[in-house]
């Protein structure tokens, strides 16, 4: 057995259904891809018998366009769609794989030991939590340590649009973390509401209206945070 195949053999093997969905990022000849356990596709386009996760995964390569797969028992569903209108559920004896070739998002592991995803273009304020957990293993982002801040900075700078975080109006992002006891490259724009963002150096507030990017984030099974 190639060593591939075997670590995708053992990825299947370990899967816990307790809890929520376990994110890994597998080094693969045809390209890294997002392996999660306990998630698959609720709309495909089409779907064909496998064997084995590394069966499933051969038939996506083998298909123009795939850009996702995933495994329920000996059930391989397949999509072209984008990130945008792809749709996933968790579902504890299902392995989704998504690779990075869309034209409407991507992924990449960071910095700080975390793995990101954006889609293209902008959405309001208001939709961006709900749309990161929408991704099996991912949420809006926290930035609670210097090294995810530098990672915010960064996607910021591309363009200068406002990026919303998970940050609450109690001073409190979504890990937990009291934003006072974190050390911060932002300062923080006092404003009541929800919908934080960074905006020219500044944790500032948005309305719920606001357009902004999207980064969600996750911690990676098999990395360790800093």
């Amino acid at each position: 057995m190639r060593p591939r195949a075997l670590l995708l053999a053992l990825l299947w093997g370990v899967h816990s259904a307790r809890g929520s969905p376990s994110v890994y990022l597998v080094d693969d000849i045809f390209g890294n891809f997002l392996l999660v356990k306990g998630a698959t596709l609720s709309e495909t386009t089409f779907n064909i018998s496998a064997d084995s996760l590394c069966t499933c995964r051969t038939q996506c390569n083998a298909l123009a366009d795939c850009t996702a797969a995933s495994l329920i028992d000996d059930v391989c569903r397949l999509s072209s769609s984008g990130l945008k209108v792809s749709t996933f559920t968790e579902h504890e004896n299902a392995t989704l794989m998504l690779w990075n070739t869309t034209q409407d998002g991507s992924f990449w592991l960071a910095g700080d030991g975390r793995l990101y995803l954006t889609v293209s273009g902008m959405l309001i304020a208001g939709d961006a939590s709900a749309t990161c957990s929408g991704f099996p293993g991912f949420r809006l982002g926290s930035f609670s340590s210097l090294e995810s801040m530098a990672v915010l900075k960064e996607f910021f700078d591309r363009d200068g649009s406002m990026v919303s975080v998970d940050l609450s109006p109690r001073n409190v992002w979504g890990d937990g973390v009291p934003y006072n006891q974190a050390n911060s490259l932002f300062n923080r724009v006092i404003a009541s509401g929800y919908n934080f963002g960074i905006v020219n150096g500044d944790l500032t507030h948005g309305y719920r209206g606001t357009r902004v990017r999207l980064l969600c984030q996750a911690d990676l099974a098999n990395a360790e945070v800093p």
